[in-house]
This record gives C-alpha cells, sequence and structure tokens, in this order.
C-alpha cells in the first residue's frame, strides 16, 4: 500500500505518463548481470538460515533459541550497518568504476569506517560474553555465551568484506559475485553438516572457520 500509494503521489507531482516500452538489446546487453545477480541472491538468501535449519534439524528447537539469539547480536552489523554504508558508496563506485587507484582507496577508507564502527562492538561481546548474556538476556540463555564468543568474530568478517560486492559490481563483475556466492554457499552448508557432528558448538566453529 505505502508503495502504491508513493507512486501514484509522486507520478501526480511529475506530471508524468508513463508508457509502455521493451528494448530486447537493452535487456540482452545486461542479461548476464541480471541472471548472475539474481542466481547470487537466491543462494544467499538459502545459504543465509542454512545453519538454522541444520541445527534445528538434527539438535532440535532447544539448542536453534540458543543458536539464533547469538547470531542475532554478532550479525546485526554486518546485516545493518554494512549494507546501508554500500548503498550510500554504491554511486562513488560506479564514478570510479575505470579508475583503479582512487577506486581502491575508496573501497579501503569504506571498510576502514565500517570497521571503526562495528569491530569495537564485536570485542566487546566478546570480552564481555558472560556478563552481557546474563544482564540482558537473563541467566536461562547461559549456554549461548560461549556462542557470543565464537560468532562475533564471524560479524567482524562479514562487516568489513561486504564493500566488496559494491566494488564487483560497479566494475560489472556480477559473475564473480555468482561464483564467489555460489562457492561460499558449497563451503558454509559442507562445513555446517561437518560441524554438526560435535553439536552446537562444532556448528558454531565450522561457521567461524567458513567465514574466515
Amino acid at each position: 500500500t505505502n508503495s502504491v500509494v508513493g507512486t501514484i503521489c509522486f507520478w501526480r507531482m511529475a506530471r508524468w505518463t508513463p508508457k509502455f516500452t521493451f528494448d530486447w538489446p537493452a535487456v540482452k546487453e545486461n542479461m548476464s548481470m541480471m541472471l548472475s545477480l539474481t542466481g547470487g541472491n537466491l543462494i544467499a538468501y538459502f545459504v543465509q538460515d542454512a545453519d538454522k535449519f541444520i541445527i534445528g534439524r538434527w539438535l532440535g528447537e532447544k539448542s536453534l533459541g540458543f543458536y539464533t539469539m547469538a547470531t542475532r547480536f554478532c550479525l546485526y552489523p554486518p546485516t545493518t550497518i554494512a549494507p546501508i554504508v554500500t548503498r550510500v558508496l554504491y554511486p562513488a563506485y560506479s564514478r570510479l568504476q575505470d579508475d583503479d587507484e582512487n577506486l581502491r582507496r575508496v573501497l579501503s577508507r569504506a571498510s576502514g569506517g565500517i570497521a571503526f564502527l562495528t569491530l569495537p562492538i564485536m570485542v566487546g561481546l566478546i570480552v564481555l560474553a558472560s556478563p552481557f548474556v546474563n544482564a540482558v538476556l537473563s541467566s536461562k540463555w547461559a549456554e549461548s555465551i560461549v556462542l557470543f564468543a565464537l560468532l562475533a568474530p564471524v560479524g567482524m568478517v562479514q562487516s568489513v568484506s561486504s564493500s566488496v560486492n559494491g566494488v564487483m559490481l560497479a566494475k560489472n563483475k556480477a559473475t564473480w559475485m555468482f561464483s564467489l556466492a555460489a562457492f561460499r554457499g558449497v563451503a558454509t552448508v559442507v562445513a555446517l553438516l561437518i560441524g554438526i557432528r560435535w553439536g552446537l558448538l562444532g556448528v558454531a566453529v565450522a561457521y567461524l572457520l567458513v567465514s574466515f
């Protein structure tokens, strides 16, 4: 409803009448990038919950609850702060797509800025995992303390590395993004299936190792 109302209001203000046109040559020109982006996003969509599916299937609801609570805090920066910075900087990446030196400089500064915001939070979760869980979540979540310490570094890695996708897209390397997503997806699922043999701790360690 919000999208429909906003579109109608913008249409009325702009006094512009849209017309249906279809430019097949333009579609063909961008088909490879569109398919790569769609495929990469689909893989990422399923892989991001693979750990929860595996835990719920083999370790049960209680273990899934502890794990989900830990990931909710530890993976908050890479799923919120980092994507915002990437979206804001994407136009800058695009303008510099043929200037590798300046593009490298902007990427370095973006990664440094994200690290400046997220790393202190993640280090705090590692060092203060026990008092944080007991004070904020209560003692009934005590089994998730070790998960906080193991998954916070995952948040660090994912936060800092998130800017790379914007650069690959600006450089028209969507096929690289798809290949990377496919490799990451297979590696993650295999690692989790191996780690599940050692229970919840094994899954967390596997996720940590495969993230690095």
